[in-house]
């Protein structure tokens, strides 16, 4: 573990995950919570997971799913235990958008929060409803709505208590907690939760395109800034990011096939910078794809070639930046998904998505 991460352990913490791990064993039970005020403000201790990595903070905690595990094939104490936690933790509302959903731990924690009056409501893509845990929810009487516009509602957030929010590149199915290579990000902050809140009720209730209230604010000392697609036209924001760089860029992307943004990196490449990126190997020959071209022009590009998929979203930048959440780099993203992005300027959570591309970039590429 790096220098920055100096508190490595509490003995508060990993009192609380032995307890928590060693007692629940069946998808009713669920992890016993930390407690935000016990933790450090802008720094993150490592915590000791089963199955997955995990960095918790007083604002943040940031965890990703470990594909590699022994234990994936038995499918069970992965990041959707630490969902089900925060879930049964709700004491007043739970809207939750998702693009897919399958994972029976989280749907079983939904249905507990209804029983105990919490107010639930449920937005999916139209075209993933028919799942048995979707089909669930609906029998035991919690409000789903299925998206059904032409573009995806790609999103993957949960908002509890108008307080806090999960977000990141992690579908609620089993492959995505188990399989894939993905991310899941929780954010304490009312400012996020309302800009949240106002995106979710766009799309369950087909509110009128509003503004995001806080696009940027600050969380824990962090800089955050908070952008919806289509509406908030992000790549304006992402192209003005990306010629800012100075020293290096480092990304994670499931597909790219946005031509202004490699156009930028491949410059940044040109001018001496360090560009480095990974792709879900099966996306780099579809239509469009900008693998090959940022290949040849400069950057070192790796395909990532594992039984699951390199489902990541992320961008650093000058190891200080982070970019991620439910947006890939292509047009759909931009133009006709709904998509959420959070751009957290912080040199410790930068620090921990660039120990993931680590991971990533390791094994299994080519």
């Amino acid at each position: 573990m790096r220098a920055t991460l100096r508190v490595k352990f509490l003995i508060v913490v990993g009192s609380i995950l032995a307890v928590s791990f060693g007692c629940a064993r069946n998808p009713s039970d669920s992890i016993l919570p930390l407690q935000p005020t016990s933790l450090p403000e802008n720094e993150f201790i490592e915590q000791d997971l089963p199955n997955g990595f995990g960095y918790v903070s007083r604002y943040f905690e940031v965890y990703f799913t470990d594909p590699h595990n022994p234990q994936r094939e038995m499918k069970k104490d992965g990041l959707d235990r630490l969902l089900a936690t925060a879930i049964d933790q709700a004491r007043v509302s739970l809207d939750i958008a998702i693009y897919s959903l399958d994972d029976h731990v989280i749907s079983f924690a939904i249905i507990r929060a209804k029983e105990k009056g919490v107010s639930v409501r449920v937005a999916v893509e139209g075209d993933n409803m028919d799942s048995d845990a979707i089909q669930n929810l609906i029998t035991n009487g919690i409000e789903v709505k299925a998206d059904v516009r032409s573009g995806l509602m790609h999103n993957k957030f949960m908002i509890i208590d108008g307080i806090e929010v999960w977000t990141g590149s992690m579908n609620y199915t089993y492959s995505s907690i188990y399989d894939d290579h993905n991310s899941l990000v929780r954010v304490r902050s009312a400012e996020i939760a309302e800009n949240y809140e106002v995106e979710f009720l766009e799309l369950f209730e087909g509110n009128a395109s509003s503004n995001t209230p806080y696009p940027k604010v600050i969380v824990g000392g962090f800089t955050v800034e908070n952008y919806f697609s289509p509406d908030d036209r992000f790549a304006y924001r992402m192209v003005e990011l990306l010629n800012s760089i100075d020293d290096s860029a480092r990304f994670m992307m499931y597909t790219f096939t946005a031509d202004d943004y490699s156009e930028v990196l491949i410059k940044k490449a040109s001018d001496g910078l360090e560009i480095l990126g990974v792709m879900e190997s099966s996306t780099i020959e579809v239509a469009g794809s900008d693998f090959k071209t940022m290949q040849l022009n400069g950057i070192d590009l790796k395909a990532i070639d594992d039984s699951g998929v390199m489902h990541h979203k992320t961008m650093i930048l000058d190891s200080k930046t982070v970019i991620f959440g439910s947006y890939n780099f292509t047009a759909s993203a931009e133009k006709k998904n709904d998509e959420n992005i959070l751009v957290i300027n912080s040199p410790q959570l930068a620090e921990l998505f660039l120990m993931e591309f680590e991971r990533v970039n390791s094994p299994n590429s080519k």
